[in-house]
């Protein structure tokens, strides 16, 4: 059920790096996490790799990063027990200008 799973492109503009923070809530009843999947870096910092919000939290999970490049990822959402659909919020704060939309 992967591929049926939320999903959100985002785009961090500028030339510098910057903070970035993803917050995902959900209802309780759920363990959520996500995964961001670099899609595009830039050319003096092609390390960016993927990475997750972590272990899935009861209806709440977070990632904090700091000195991101700009660049394009995607970002997966997903609960621990497949197939489960509820309502949920999700949050992107940068220190630089970003374009996200869904896929």
């Amino acid at each position: 059920t992967h591929s049926k799973n939320p999903s959100y492109q985002i785009h961090l503009l500028g030339k510098d790096p910057c903070h970035l923070r993803v917050e995902l809530r959900a209802p309780k009843e759920y363990s959520v996490g996500f995964q961001v999947i670099p899609i595009q870096s830039t050319p003096t910092d092609p390390s960016i790799e993927k990475t997750s919000s972590g272990a899935y939290r009861s209806g709440y999970t977070v990632l904090d990063k700091k000195n991101v490049p700009p660049c394009i990822f995607n970002v997966i959402l997903s609960t621990f027990e497949p197939g489960q659909v509820g309502p949920f919020f999700l949050d992107v704060d940068s220190t630089h200008s970003f374009k996200i939309a869904p896929l």
